[in-house]
């Protein structure tokens, strides 16, 4: 029997509780569910990048409140969200799974709409 593959969730950051809660849909766990995945929430902990990029074989980043960097958005434009990890987070896990370069391993970005 062929093992499901494992996919991380990065959790998005509940600001309106001061930033210190992480907030989840069940929706994004009952999706890979259903795709024949196991999905892990995972916490923005960059102590935890590689062992998440070793052992996992994907991850999900969700769409959320993000502070992104001010050069991201259009002029006059910026971010309303407090200052977190989550970005450094999700880009040190893009580069580590693209790193690998191993197609059956990957990531899937996601925007709540």
């Amino acid at each position: 029997m062929r093992r499901k593959p494992k996919i991380a969730v990065i959790m998005d950051e509940n600001t309106s509780s001061g930033g210190d809660r992480y907030d989840i849909s069940k929706s994004y766990f009952s999706a890979i569910s259903r795709a024949g995945g196991f999905a892990f929430g995972i916490p923005y902990a960059p102590d935890l990048i590689g062992q998440v990029v070793e052992e996992f074989d994907g991850f999900l980043s969700v769409g959320g409140r993000i502070n992104f960097p001010k050069a991201w958005y259009v002029e006059g434009d910026q971010s309303r969200y407090p200052l977190s990890d989550r970005l450094d987070v999700d880009m040190a896990l893009m580069r580590g799974f693209l790193a690998r370069d191993n197609p059956s391993s990957g990531f899937v970005m996601a925007c709540r709409c």
